[in-house]
């Protein structure tokens, strides 16, 4: 105790020391170093402020090779399948999701909304994944997703795609190669910067 006590006065009184130093010097050098601290702290936020641009994702087009070609059965109908040869010469947006993940459910209208205005341009195919068909059928029913998903409760797209969590979505160009893939719900701003990067 008597060891600790020394060296705890010490800085108190070094503080005070300094303290009293700067109290001694004239206004206008302590207005200056007050400035100078301030835009130490200040300037770096600035400047990323400046270079973050906000909606704008840190995606990039990439070739992550071709795409893993498959054909399952329909979420809709057991009787018909999705076929991502069918989609050739087109760009896709291939999302993986869910009717019990709350993300997916958040992320769904975006993407209906997506596929509508992009028909004829970009494909939108979901994929289903450890579900009922039950469940995915009134999900696509509740938020009017009239793009085929296929039907995969067993998940054997999962690893073919990279897939550790739903949703995910992948981008695969005209070409049948992947261009991205973001995991999470995406969001209508990076979204919207894929499908303007996707050809």
């Amino acid at each position: 105790m008597t060891g600790e006590a020394p060296a705890s006065g010490g800085r108190s009184a070094s503080f005070q020391s300094a303290l009293r130093r700067y109290q001694s010097f004239p206004k206008w050098v302590r207005i200056a170093v007050a400035v100078g601290t301030l835009a130490v702290i200040v300037t770096p936020a600035v400047v990323y402020g400046l270079s973050f641009s906000p909606g704008t994702p840190s995606d990039k087009v990439s070739d992550l090779g071709v795409a893993h070609p498959f054909q399952l059965p329909s979420v809709a109908d057991p009787n018909t399948t999705v076929n991502l040869a069918s989609f050739a010469g087109h760009p896709v947006v291939l999302n993986f999701w869910g009717s019990w993940c709350a993300p997916c459910r958040q992320e769904m209208p975006l993407l209906v909304a997506a596929a509508a205005r992009e028909a004829g341009r970009i494909a939108f195919v979901g994929v289903d994944l450890e579900d009922t068909r039950a469940g995915g059928q009134g999900m696509m029913k509740q938020y009017a997703a009239r793009y085929p998903s296929a039907f995969d409760p067993d998940d054997t797209l999962a690893a073919p795609y990279g897939v550790v969590g739903s949703p995910t979505t992948v981008f695969i160009d005209s070409r049948g190669h992947i261009a991205g893939r973001v995991q999470g719900a995406l969001k209508a701003d990076r979204l919207n910067w894929w499908l303007s990067h996707l050809s």
